[in-house]
């Protein structure tokens, strides 16, 4: 979901507030994108351990670069291009399987019965199999997909977000859409989630 308008104007504050060393003012940038942070590098990393790490580093680069920020463009562009690049950096030192991180499938306390039971079954295996789909997508596809899905991203702001043209970011997402479209489809017509595999080697 995309912070409500006026945001990016106090964002700016607080980038000046911190330009002149006002540590409260990370304070406040912590609170405010932490948790959006995480959430979204942890699509990209599949991997909690890691995306809190990547995390702190994003808002330890806001730190160094405080005095080189510029207001009036959009903030959250600057500051998820940042996420985005850690993102790809971690993923090709490590060029591994991410873990499966499943934010949306949350287990019941107690076991519903009846309809409510297979309703619940259900959900919870399309939710893994849109997770395994998303895991298998290459990087730059996952990233540009949750710009856009999840943060509300025009294809312009991607495109400055991940440093590419706008027609590379139309192919990635064309690309990841049709990739999870083959996927849930698989699903539906064999009536179980797809075999997990591995990130591919391409980051387009």
């Amino acid at each position: 979901m995309m912070p409500p308008d006026s945001l990016p104007s106090e964002d700016d504050q607080l980038m000046a507030q911190l330009a002149r060393d006002d540590s409260s003012a990370l304070e406040r940038l912590m609170a405010r994108w932490q948790s959006p942070l995480f959430r979204f590098i942890v699509r990209g990393v599949r991997d909690e351990g890691a995306a809190e790490e990547l995390t702190q580093e994003t808002f330890w680069r806001l730190w160094r670069a405080r005095t080189q920020y510029v207001a009036g463009g959009k903030f959250t562009t600057w500051l998820f291009r940042i996420a985005s690049r850690l993102c790809l950096d971690h993923y090709r030192r490590t060029a591994r399987r991410p873990q499966l991180v499943n934010e949306e499938a949350i287990p019941p306390t107690a076991a519903p019965v009846g309809d409510r039971a297979d309703r619940a079954a259900r959900e919870a295996e399309l939710s893994e199999t849109l997770e395994r789909a998303l895991a298998g997508l290459p990087v730059n596809q996952c990233l540009a997909l949750e710009l856009s899905r999840f943060k509300g991203m025009s294809y312009k702001e991607i495109a400055q977000t991940l440093d590419c043209s706008l027609g590379s970011v139309e192919q990635l997402i064309y690309r990841a859409r049709r990739q999870l479209r083959r996927e849930l489809d698989r699903y539906l017509q064999e009536g179980s989630a797809p075999s997990p595999r591995g990130r591919a080697k391409s980051t387009g």
